[in-house]
């Protein structure tokens, strides 16, 4: 009879979980002139590597619980409840900011030509905006 043990269990999501997410971020695309120009051509990469890194979120706080679970003092208390604003802040920032920046660009990219520089210039505004773009309140919440 096949038994799962805890602690195997444990270990494999304590490696597995960063190894996986790190193999998800090699595939990020990485505009170097530009939002606009720079995802031109990979918005849907874009996407699913943002839509995925939401799953891997809450993957990272389950492993980031494991690693204090059965540890008591302040620095770990401080740090089980900063799982949730991690959770919460960094969430809305990929889901503002990667999936919204994918959607408008692959959105732009069916309009005239005339009328796509007009849009690549209100995504780079966005995508500069302080409380939606790359360099959010939501970004730096959750990051801390």
């Amino acid at each position: 009879m096949n038994t799962f043990d805890p602690a195997t269990v444990r270990r494999l999501l304590l490696v597995g979980i960063p190894i996986s997410f790190a193999l998800l971020l090699l595939f990020h695309p990485l505009p170097d002139n530009g939002i606009y120009d720079g995802l031109h051509d990979h918005s849907r990469r874009w996407q699913v590597v943002h839509v995925t890194q939401l799953v891997f979120i809450g993957l990272l706080a389950v492993m980031m619980y494991l690693l204090v679970d059965g540890t008591a003092g302040r620095w770990t208390t401080v740090s089980r409840w900063a799982l949730l604003p991690f959770v919460l802040f960094y969430g809305a920032f990929e889901a503002v900011t990667g999936i919204g920046t994918g959607v408008l660009i692959d959105q732009a990219r069916t309009l005239p030509d005339d009328e796509q520089v007009v849009a690549a210039g209100i995504i780079e505004a966005y995508w500069d905006n302080r409380i939606a773009g790359n360099v959010s309140v939501f970004s730096v919440i959750g990051a801390l």
